[in-house]
């Protein structure tokens, strides 16, 4: 197996959907790459600390300042000094993890986008999500709300 498909057996495990083959084959690849093995430990970390927090409500009226808050904040923006590894998760308070994404980007500015969409790529819910991004060593956390 090679790490793309590792990294999209992680997302699937932290989503909750790795079949039995695939956490088999999942594991056999992390025990002999120390990378995947660092994203896979790092992104279940996320998934629970996000499961962790609490979820919060936007007040009724704001629907308009928190629909341009959310399209301002929902893109994850983070200038790398070198190529790695950046992981975004995003999560409902305590629901968990509804999208996940592991990409190699080059140096230089980058960015990954959320689109509202969970996993499956449906629409999520209306209300607040906790995300985290990861650079390397470098993590910024935030929230976006979802209003429809």
């Amino acid at each position: 197996m090679d790490c793309t498909r590792s990294t999209r057996l992680i997302e699937l495990e932290v989503e909750g959907a790795l079949g039995a083959d695939e956490a088999l084959e999942l594991e056999r690849h992390v025990r002999g790459c120390a990378g995947c093995a660092a994203l896979r430990a790092e992104l279940l970390a996320i998934d629970l600390v996000l499961l962790e927090a609490r979820l919060d409500r936007a007040p009724a009226g704001f629907a308009e300042t928190v629909l341009t808050a959310l399209e301002r904040r929902r893109r994850a923006r983070a200038p790398l000094p070198e190529p790695v590894v950046v992981a975004l998760a995003a999560a409902v308070g305590l629901g968990g993890t509804v999208y996940g994404v592991a990409r190699a980007l080059g140096a230089g500015a980058q960015q990954i986008v959320w689109d509202g969409r969970d996993a499956a790529g449906q629409p999520v819910a209306a209300g607040s999500y906790f995300y985290r991004l990861t650079a390397g060593e470098r993590e910024a956390t935030g929230r976006v709300t979802v209003v429809r």
